[in-house]
């Protein structure tokens, strides 16, 4: 079953809404296609502004005619009854002239029924996003040295067990609805919903500086932002991550727009920059066995049984948190003694000790302490655990402040958010920014377009997506330029068969500068702005 929207020549374009109920990831068993009860669509995704490293939510709005009562899932008489419930992946899916288009997949969130017999009996479904859900669960991993932001994403990907809406009909061991023998039978790795470019600055260490855990997307975005790179969730659902090149070599025009847009929102002289700040934040690293974190009282083992102690890191003389890596497991009577009683004024048993490090994080390690005696013994109190220390020595602001753009145009500060992985990046960064934006521009903001009638705008409307370059003229406006497409909005409305996209976009001579190395980026006297690099 679809929506037919009709097109000029004869073309139209076909609408298709599925829920994957059985979550095998083929959204084509019974009741699955819930195409035919869908009144009005609405869903959007990608970045909320240029500039940003990491997008806003994928989000679906969904209202369904529920006469049946199939989308009620405490109805038990309903056709889906709780098969149809918050976390059922939904994918909007269409076909134009001859080709497939995947256009959105979301988990379900918030289901709303009417209530009333007679009244409109319809349901509101909206959905739940990746970022939401990465918010809300933390990851540790161990300190990373000498990475690239794509190495460290994979790595916090890996660590995790929330993925992305596109990652479906997969096994995954050990997490109840993805491990059924025979339900869910191909083994999903990271390449499955992670595509990720190389990463153009290398990580002295990463993940170091998120004390007793971050969350996913607390990681995810502080990594994009050290890179001045993007992470968004694709049409699929799947997670893509550019460096901070991508959108400088990407110069090929998909599509042009001369006046055939419904609507366009522009602003002139809005995003002036006259004083730019970007911070670095450099590390120090200590030589090896230096002491990471202690206990501040003794501990029982029980009689040839183990205890698990997790030694938390802090500067022994300042008390402040840091960060470390490459531990050693404790040793007897180096890094700790063991006794009979808890005070250390029994017998020193520390030779039936035995020691083994089971997790290590950037905060802290966690080890096994083993008791090979029959009776109950004692740690005592300052057993510590050793190894690479590193110190975060705090932000260093790089700044650069134009003055003459601020005695004409007013002082106009851009602070970034993020901290680069050093004052070299920092700087560059400084350099492009107050160069791109001390004067005032024109830049379009959102195009809207009605693609119903036009088969060349209904074909644009299937075909460009996030990322895509598009050429845009308007004549009252008097704009023309090259934009990046950096979100899309699509509506439809069944009772008034009317479709509706509209794309967030970036303007893209922002993103023209010099890149050392590159064929076409770096020339000398064509490209002229050096970029962070």
């Amino acid at each position: 079953m679809a929506i037919d929207i009709q097109g000029m020549g004869g073309s139209a374009l076909r609408l298709a809404v599925a829920v994957d109920l059985t979550r095998n990831g083929t959204f084509s068993d019974s009741n699955e296609d819930i195409t035919g009860y869908v009144k009005s669509i609405e869903w959007q995704n990608g970045f909320a502004q240029p500039f940003d490293v990491i997008a806003r939510d994928t989000s679906l709005r969904l209202t369904l005619n529920n006469a049946d009562k199939r989308f009620s899932p405490e109805n038990t008489g309903g056709a889906l009854g709780k098969n149809f419930t918050r976390g059922r992946v939904i994918r909007v899916s269409a076909s134009y002239s001859g080709s497939a288009f995947t256009m959105l997949n979301a988990w379900i969130g918030a289901i709303r029924p009417s209530a009333g017999k007679f009244l409109d009996r319809q349901v509101e479904v909206e959905t739940e996003g990746y970022m939401s859900r990465a918010q809300k669960a933390e990851v540790f991993i161990p300190v990373q040295s000498s990475k690239t932001a794509d190495q460290v994403i994979g790595t916090v990907m890996s660590n995790t067990n929330i993925y992305p809406p596109g990652f479906t009909g997969r096994w995954l061991l050990g997490t109840i609805g993805f491990s059924e023998l025979g339900e869910n039978t191909i083994l999903g790795v990271t390449s499955d919903y992670l595509n990720a470019e190389t990463g153009k600055s290398t990580f002295v260490f990463a993940g170091d500086n998120w004390h007793d855990g971050v969350s996913v997307y607390g990681a995810l975005k502080e990594l994009s932002g050290r890179e001045f790179g993007r992470l968004y969730l694709d049409r699929s659902g799947i997670i893509n991550w550019w460096n901070r090149h991508h959108l400088i070599t990407a110069t090929t025009i998909s599509a042009s727009f001369n006046d055939t847009m419904q609507g366009i929102g522009y602003e002139y002289g809005d995003d002036v920059i006259n004083r730019v700040i970007v911070q670095a934040r450099p590390r120090l690293v200590s030589a090896s066995g230096q002491t990471l974190g202690q206990t501040d009282r003794a501990f029982k083992v029980k009689a040839s049984g183990s205890a698990l102690v997790a030694f938390r890191y802090a500067d022994q003389s300042s008390g402040a948190n840091i960060s470390g890596c490459a531990a050693i497991s404790p040793s007897r009577n180096t890094d700790f003694t063991g006794n009979t009683a808890s005070d250390g004024s029994g017998t020193d048993n520390t030779s039936l000790f035995s020691t083994c490090i089971i997790n290590q994080y950037a905060t802290r390690t966690e080890v096994m302490f083993g008791n090979s005696h029959t009776a109950d013994l004692w740690v005592g109190s300052g057993a510590k655990i050793r190894g690479t220390k590193i110190t975060d020595w705090g932000q260093v602001d790089m700044v650069r402040q134009d003055d003459a753009s601020i005695g004409l145009y007013g002082r106009q500060l851009w602070s970034y958010p993020y901290a680069m992985d050093n004052i070299s990046d920092a700087s560059a960064l400084v350099d492009y920014m107050a160069d791109i934006r001390n004067e005032p521009r024109g830049r379009v903001i959102t195009m809207t377009i009605t693609p119903r009638n036009s088969a060349a705008l209904m074909t644009q409307a299937m075909q460009r997506t996030i990322g895509d370059r598009i050429a845009i003229a308007e004549t009252q406006t008097g704009t023309a330029a090259d934009y990046f497409i950096i979100g899309e909005i699509h509506k439809f409305d069944m009772g008034a068969v009317n479709y509706q996209v509209t794309w967030l976009l970036e303007r893209a001579d922002a993103n023209q500068y010099w890149v050392l190395g590159a064929t076409g980026f770096s020339e000398l006297g064509q490209t002229t702005y050096l970029g962070p690099l």
